[in-house]
């Protein structure tokens, strides 16, 4: 199976596939994700002092990417640049090619990520 089926097995059209990957965005910084976090506290990559919407995000893609990896009061691997392209200043990455990404990975280590079984049972069924 190629990535192009992949994407349309999960609903998801040319636009989507077309868009950037997440890898394609650059690494800032720590200090250039201040804006999510409140006011009066470091970014930390804490979830402690998040503000409410990107709080509430992480918890969210904390339960559909992240299941049980790590621990809940830090963000996991790549959450912060997912976090960045919910931010004000909206920037759309390949959902499909993350969860493709994410299951190639999974082939190197399958407990780390196991939470992509329903999308390869998917693929599969």
């Amino acid at each position: 199976m190629d990535f192009i089926t992949f994407a349309r097995l999960l609903g998801l059209g040319h636009t989507d596939r077309t868009a950037p990957e997440l890898t394609e965005y650059e690494d800032v910084a720590l200090e250039e994700y201040q804006h999510m976090y409140l006011d009066g506290y470091p970014a930390d990559r804490q979830t402690m002092y998040l503000k409410p919407y990107y709080y509430v995000l992480n918890n969210i893609l904390r339960q559909i990417w992240y299941p049980k990896l790590g621990d809940s009061t830090f963000l996991c691997d790549d959450s912060q640049k997912v976090l960045q392209c919910f931010g004000d200043d909206f920037e759309q990455f390949s959902i499909s090619r993350y969860i493709w990404n994410k299951i190639h990975d999974a082939t190197e280590d399958p407990v780390r990520h196991l939470p992509y079984a329903p999308y390869i049972m998917h693929v599969i069924e």
